[in-house]
């Protein structure tokens, strides 16, 4: 055993002085201040929404709300679409005007300049107004369903109200057999599917992703065309890679920074933009083909596209279900929300005119600034008014995306100038609109295998080549 001391023994355990020995408490630290209440957005249009620190459904809830604050300028829809309506029936005055017909270099600078602006506000208005009616009302089927046949009755009755005034000879629409509608209705198809989809992705993705996204449909046309056209075959240059790599480094940089990402919307702009290739190919091959060449007026495209893809858009809302939903969206709807949907289906219907007649009047050079002009405004209004991402980083991905393609698009147009490719077939039946009062010349004998010969308007270099890829994007 261990020797014992006894000093342990002397100091009995006392507990009081033990616990005088501690230290004093601290003195009470202050209350920790009330957490901050979340803030809270969308009280000015009586729709308050609290944040949630989340910055992917904050961006959702800013967008929506923003969107439902643009609803109540009911007024802004109806003055574009009159806007809109005004430079269309202007460029048509100017048209047939007798005393413009007498100076055409005025005449052809004035309907260049009213179809650019006419263009310019469709395209930007037409985007906006289908964000916006899809918060209203989130069926992309009826929706897409409702601007086709819009637009079938505008043409028919913009051609009716012709014939009346001019006669049969002011009749836009022309085929010349039942085989012309067959051959171009897998376009038709494909121009329903890229309506589509294209709506679809408005209703999931932001404006700034979507326009972005489609900056990457030259890479699927590149390919496309260096395998697939025989007749028609582009060769890749230095400059049109490096436009490439630009619009693919632009669109990776935009997506890291868009806190709105959505799978499934970028799912459904990486698809509308191979439907949007595909379509603009199939057009391209029926407009160059020069030993069997498409006989279609332009307004003859439109009609037969919109009543195709309006019965394919029609039968497909029916299958999921969205014309049973419409009836009580419709007991929900608002005055500037109805606005919106209608206004859209005219603009809609004024963009494809606006872009045939463009596509007539101006180079495929033009068109390009042309195109990106109007992707640059949708951009900007959406970082402005519908809250889509508008950091540093995102601002640098769409500027590259969009500046690489123009790079692409000046070093195919630069190849064109050095390339033997064949131009879209000006075939004076299908191409040619009229320029001033009808008149039949004595002798004159109308076929009847086809349209009668229609004056030739003055047109730009390099036309048939670019335009119908332009105007899809």
């Amino acid at each position: 055993m261990p020797k014992d001391d006894g000093i342990a023994l002397a100091r009995p355990y006392d507990g009081q002085q033990a616990f005088n020995e501690l230290p004093p408490n601290p003195p009470n630290s202050p209350p920790s201040p009330p957490p901050s209440p979340p803030e809270v957005i969308g009280d000015d249009i009586g729709m308050p929404i609290a944040m949630t620190g989340d910055p992917w459904i904050d961006g959702r809830r800013r967008s929506a709300v923003a969107s439902h604050r643009l609803m109540h300028h009911v007024m802004l829809p109806i003055v574009l679409t009159a806007v809109v309506i005004f430079l269309f029936l202007v460029d048509c005055a100017v048209h047939i005007s007798a005393t413009m017909s007498a100076k055409p270099i005025l005449q052809s600078n004035l309907r260049l300049a009213l179809c650019t602006a006419s263009f310019i506000t469709c395209s930007v208005a037409m985007t906006i107004f289908n964000k916006v009616a899809l918060v209203a009302v989130p069926l992309p089927l009826v929706l897409v369903t409702l601007q086709m046949g819009v637009t079938v009755l505008l043409v028919l009755l913009w051609n009716a109200v012709a014939v009346c005034v001019g006669g049969r000879a002011w009749n836009g629409i022309k085929a010349g057999s039942k085989k012309d509608i067959l051959r171009w209705a897998p376009v038709s198809v494909l121009f329903a599917g890229s309506l589509y989809t294209f709506t679809a992705a408005l209703h999931y993705s932001t404006l700034g992703a979507v326009i972005t996204w489609r900056n990457l449909a030259p890479l699927p046309t590149m390919f496309v065309e260096c395998c697939c056209f025989s007749h028609a075959r582009y060769r890749a240059t230095c400059s049109s890679i490096v436009g490439l790599l630009v619009i693919f480094a632009g669109v990776m940089i935009y997506g890291f920074a868009d806190s709105q990402f959505s799978v499934l919307g970028t799912s459904l702009v990486v698809i509308n933009t191979v439907v949007v290739v595909l379509e603009t190919l199939s057009k391209r091959h029926l407009m160059t083909n020069q030993t069997n060449p498409l006989q279609l007026t332009r307004q003859a495209m439109m009609l037969v596209s919109n009543l195709i893809g309006v019965a394919i858009v029609a039968t497909a809302a029916a299958f999921v279900g969205e014309w049973g939903k419409l009836g009580a969206e419709l007991n929900e709807l608002r005055a500037g929300e109805a606005s919106y949907i209608f206004c859209g289906g005219i603009i809609a219907a004024l963009f494809s005119y606006a872009g045939l007649k463009l596509t007539a009047l101006i180079s495929a050079t033009t068109l390009l600034t042309v195109t990106n002009a109007s992707k640059g405004l949708v951009i900007v209004f959406g970082m402005l008014f519908l809250a889509d991402e508008h950091t540093l980083m995102a601002l640098t991905g769409c500027t590259l995306a969009v500046m690489g393609n123009v790079l692409y698009f000046a070093a195919r147009l630069k190849l064109l100038e050095v390339q033997s490719l064949p131009k879209e077939s000006e075939q004076p039946d299908r191409t040619a609109e009229k320029a001033g009062l009808p008149r039949l010349e004595k002798g004159l004998k109308r076929s009847e295998d086809g349209p009668p010969p229609d004056a030739a308007l003055p047109v730009g270099k390099g036309r048939g080549k670019l335009s119908a890829q332009l105007l899809s994007r």
